[in-house]
């Protein structure tokens, strides 16, 4: 509504106008005669610039226009910008008429060093040169115009003493109808308002009930999720509590049989230690008659030696330990080494069973050690349950505080929203045509429709 005060006005003013600007054309027409001396005896020539060059230090411009239009070497024409066509940018003089609408002229005047001629410049004739510098005809031209000049504007000043009473009449009745209608749009509006907070009052209540709705089953959800959680992770416990009970009693019947093999690798290893030792003994006492079998050869073999040569011998005993004294050195040597590498293979043999013995009893032994150690972890699930049930009830108490607190801000959002509705309304509410007021109203209008829209989006 505030709106239709300037269409009044514009409606009152724009007949008055219209006349005023008729007045002021009809005194600058350039038909209008200034003086005799240089009244036009024909339509000037006018057109655009078609090229522009340089010839014998001159620059020429080709011109649309010739004998068609009345020009004739050594015709004047003003040169105006294109996109203005009350810019003189220089004058030029006909040189040569080419045809009915072709002539070429030259560049006698320029402006502006900086803006030179162009094609597409405006060109328009001056048809009396020698008029237009005459002072006499100039002086009676101006005095012309300024008598015509002070005449209309006694006249203008008539007519606008008649329009401005009838504007101030039309100004008294444009507004009371604003008044009225300003009234009526109060109104309006106040009851768009009413309706507008009874139905934001709705939705507000619809959409606490709805949050309320989704909080609780958010939280039967997670106590039900919770409960579930705990009874699941209590019977796998209970289930691996089982089966490392049921390996412990495997591994506690495995011990004693462990043992057992351990303590015959241990007579075994005692036995074969003695055995080596009466090897080591058998050794000594083969190495001893080895030696006495030699010392006894030797003196066999010097007392030969001492008949072959007609020499008094003399026999030497040789105490022997070895009742086996028939067998040769070269089979007790061999027999000696056989009985030696067949005693390190048995040895060896021990020390690997030996080996894999110790082996298999650490490996039980660390068992164990890793049984007892998850039934000692599996021994605290009733606390890991205690734990649980305490998360529970410190999530419960969250999902209090949270509902407490969504509650609170949107209380604050609900206050802030008043607030800006009645700041709105005392927008909307004020009286004035001035820009920066109708911009605001008018702003303040479009972020209202926009968050209504955002608002009926589900």
């Amino acid at each position: 509504m505030p709106a239709r005060l300037p269409l009044v006005i514009a409606t009152v003013l724009v007949p008055g106008l219209a006349l005023l600007v008729g007045c002021t054309r009809s005194a600058e027409q350039p038909g209008a005669p200034l003086a005799p001396a240089i009244q036009a005896t024909r339509i000037p020539a006018q057109g655009v610039v078609v090229t522009i060059s340089t010839a014998n230090n001159q620059i020429l411009a080709e011109l649309p226009l010739g004998s068609r239009q009345g020009l004739e070497p050594g015709s004047f024409l003003r040169v105006y910008a294109a996109g203005s066509a009350h810019l003189l940018k220089g004058m030029l003089q006909v040189t040569e008429v080419l045809g009915p609408e072709r002539s070429v002229a030259r560049q006698i005047t320029l402006g502006d060093r900086q803006n030179p001629l162009v094609p597409g410049d405006q060109v328009r004739e001056v048809l009396d040169l020698a008029g237009l510098a005459d002072p006499a005809a100039i002086e009676q031209a101006a005095r012309t115009a300024a008598v015509a000049g002070t005449q209309q504007d006694h006249l203008d000043q008539a007519r606008f003493a008649i329009l401005r009473e009838q504007l101030q009449k039309e100004l008294v009745l444009a507004k009371a109808r604003y008044d009225r209608d300003l009234a009526s749009v109060r109104t309006q509006y106040e009851a768009q308002l009413t309706a507008a907070d009874a139905a934001h009052a709705l939705d507000v209540q619809r959409r606490e009930q709805e949050l309320r709705t989704d909080l609780a089953a958010l939280k039967t959800t997670f106590a039900e999720q919770v409960a579930a959680g705990v009874t699941t992770q209590r019977q796998i416990s209970d289930a691996r509590l089982t089966t490392v009970e049921i390996e412990r009693d495997n591994l506690a019947r495995q011990v004693p049989l462990l043992l057992t093999q351990v303590e015959e690798q241990n007579s075994r290893i005692t036995a074969l230690v003695g055995r080596l030792a009466d090897k080591d003994r058998e050794h000594a006492a083969n190495l001893r008659a080895e030696v006495e079998t030699r010392e006894l050869l030797a003196a066999k073999l010097s007392e030969l030696e001492s008949r072959l040569a007609g020499k008094p011998t003399s026999s030497l005993n040789v105490l022997s330990a070895d009742p086996r004294q028939g067998e040769t050195v070269l089979e007790r040597l061999t027999r000696l080494t056989n009985e030696l590498a067949a005693e390190q293979d048995k040895a060896k043999g021990l020390e690997a069973a030996l080996a894999t013995t110790r082996g298999s009893l650490s490996r039980v032994s660390e068992a164990n050690a890793a049984l007892n150690k998850q039934v000692e972890t599996l021994g605290g699930s009733d606390s890991k349950a205690a734990a649980l049930a305490h998360q529970l009830a410190t999530t419960t108490a969250k999902l209090t505080t949270a509902e407490r607190q969504r509650a609170e801000l949107e209380l604050a959002r609900l206050d802030a929203e008043r607030q800006l509705y009645d700041l709105a309304a005392r927008v909307l509410r004020l009286a004035g045509s001035t820009p920066e007021t109708m911009a605001l109203q008018a702003r303040l209008r479009d972020v209202l429709s926009h968050d209504g829209n955002d608002g009926k989006k589900p």
